[in-house]
């Protein structure tokens, strides 16, 4: 049972990023125009544009 748990658990993100990258995108997008939190996208950081992330950090586009 411990080693299904653990396979469910390593590929859960995977799984989900696989079916919903398109939303998390959005989401993103969505949070970062609207300067709403993302902690809970934290997992999927590299689907956020990275120009939209530097500028809700704060920091100069590339």
């Amino acid at each position: 049972m411990g080693s299904v748990l653990d396979n469910a658990d390593g590929s859960f993100n995977v799984i989900l990023e696989l079916g919903f990258s398109g939303a998390i995108r959005r989401e993103w997008a969505w949070r970062l125009s609207r300067g709403e939190p993302t902690g809970n996208l934290a997992a999927f950081r590299h689907l956020a544009d990275p120009d939209a992330l530097r500028a809700a950090e704060g920091e100069p586009e590339a």
